[in-house]
């Protein structure tokens, strides 16, 4: 009896055992299953930046692991790194854009300075061809025919046109002169003097206009009803030049 009773008492204490094996096991697995749950969520959704920055650090604590996993140094270089390349291209292309811009600008002054020398060029050979016509138009022997049009015909094409619209306009100007200055020619001589006296303090260069543009008598009477310095730089301002 007492030996039937021990074996009963060591098959229970072994039924036990097993019972206790098992539920360890089936402790480590859920465990195991939590841990495996946990490390896929923080490897996925980088919970509170452990993924890139704590984990690498656990794993290079494991041998032989830890040589295949890159230090956070060695990642925040390549990312710099990268950054960096990125920043690099971005500027170049700035430099690009702007190196574009300036030659563009360059190129739109030089026609300009080219177009304002045309311009000049020709505004010069005007002048030196207005004081030719000039000189033809004056001349003491009388109007010359046959030099006025030698003249012409040897003129740039673009010349002969501003010198014709010159001519034009001064025609018009000496008959608008000559109208104007008909009023002096028929007022009396101390109340013209006057008048143009008191302009000559302002305009002295209308007064000898005016003074030019009427008949020889009236300019002399009215220069002597003026005062002998207001006649003296008129009759000066007069004089032709040598």
């Amino acid at each position: 009896m007492v030996k039937e009773g021990k074996e009963v008492e060591v098959q229970e204490i072994e039924e036990s055992e097993k019972k206790r094996n098992k539920k360890g096991k089936w402790i480590v697995i859920l465990v195991l299953v939590f841990v495996a749950f946990l490390a896929s969520l923080v490897m996925y959704s980088d919970f509170a930046q452990i993924r890139s920055q704590h984990l690498p650090t656990v794993l290079r604590k494991i041998p032989i692991v830890g040589n295949l996993v890159p230090s956070l140094a060695e990642q925040n270089s390549s990312v710099e790194k990268e950054e960096d390349k990125s920043k690099s291209e971005e500027e170049l292309v700035e430099l690009q854009e702007t190196y574009k811009q300036l030659l563009e600008q360059n190129q739109a002054l030089e026609k300009e300075i080219k177009r304002l020398k045309e311009i000049e060029s020709l505004q010069l050979e005007f002048q030196q061809q207005k004081e030719e016509f000039a000189r033809i138009m004056m001349s003491q022997d009388g109007f010359d025919k046959e030099a006025y049009v030698a003249f012409y015909e040897k003129l740039n094409p673009e010349i002969a046109e501003m010198l014709y619209r010159y001519s034009v306009e001064r025609v018009q100007y000496s008959r608008e002169v000559k109208q104007y200055a008909e009023t002096f020619q028929e007022m009396d001589e101390s109340s013209a003097a006057a008048i143009l006296e008191e302009m000559g303090q302002t305009d002295m260069a209308l007064v000898v206009l005016i003074i030019t543009h009427i008949d020889v008598e009236q300019r002399a009477r009215v220069l002597g009803e003026m005062t002998p310095k207001t006649a003296a730089t008129i009759t000066k301002q007069m004089a032709p030049t040598l």
